[in-house]
């Protein structure tokens, strides 16, 4: 059922404390959502969770096996990441750059196959680039450069994709258009999504299971009805929230909130 979990991790910056004591456990073929104020440890979590970070305590297993004994090539065979920020190398064209998703996959020669192409191709449609595929990232706009490094991360092809605030420079449609398609990519291809959100009602319609997070410490993890209730929102975020219910998905959302005291 799970296939990552981390046991009593401790996670440091220098000297001071991050994450400690944390356990967690996410569900396999689900999209989990790692929610929190600023600077509650959600990012990195998810650094930790991926390798980019190391933990000075506990243990975090990926299919049964400890994170830290695999290779990073095996690694990136397994799970994909879009961090929060990214540089991408100038001149680069939207092709070359989503192609960098295939490297885990290729041999020492480092040649793109017509699998590897055929994977680019697909990974280019599914973010809708393909009008754009030749021009340079560093000529298109925020949005469109986000679009660019998340077909980066679909053409790399791992069962397990991570997002760091992945709807960040995009409109209200291109939010909806992203999470429509990693719930496409979790239903019609059990993909587990592990992803961090600010905007917790985009979190609750698209998410099968919620982390909600404060301090460096697990507040409640859960389903969408167990972590978006008045109680838990006031325990992470101090404010005192009305919940309804969205009409389309009738999940919980957030309708008005006031600053708590």
């Amino acid at each position: 059922m799970f296939r990552v979990s981390a046991d009593k991790i401790e996670v440091k910056y220098d000297k001071k404390i991050i994450l400690k004591d944390l356990l967690l456990h996410i569900p396999n073929k689900s999209i989990s959502t790692i929610v929190g104020p600023n600077g509650c440890g959600k990012s990195t979590l998810l650094k930790t969770l991926t390798k980019l970070l190391a933990y000075s305590k506990g243990q975090i297993l990926l299919d049964g096996q400890e994170l830290n004994s695999y290779k990073t090539k095996e690694l990136a065979q397994k799970m994909a990441l879009l961090p929060q920020s990214q540089i991408a190398p100038a001149h680069i064209t939207v092709r070359e750059l989503v192609a960098y998703g295939r490297y885990p996959h290729q041999g020492n020669f480092g040649i793109l196959s017509a699998q590897d192409q055929d994977a680019i191709d697909w990974a280019i449609s599914k973010t809708k680039l393909n009008d754009i595929e030749n021009s340079t990232v560093d000529s298109l706009s925020g949005g469109q450069r986000q679009r660019v490094w998340v077909a980066l991360a679909l053409a790399q092809q791992t069962d397990i994709i991570y997002l760091d605030e992945p709807t960040t420079y995009l409109d209200l449609a291109h939010q909806l258009d992203l999470m429509k398609l990693l719930k496409q990519l979790n239903q019609e291809e059990n993909r587990t999504i592990i992803m961090v959100l600010h905007d917790l009602n985009l979190a609750a319609r698209f998410s099968d299971y919620m982390i909600s997070m404060n301090s460096g410490q697990i507040v409640k993890a859960g389903t969408v009805e167990e972590v978006m209730t008045t109680a838990n929102l006031k325990q992470v975020f101090q404010i005192d929230a009305i919940i309804g219910n969205d009409p389309y998905t009738k999940k919980p959302i957030c309708l008005s909130y006031n600053t708590g005291t």
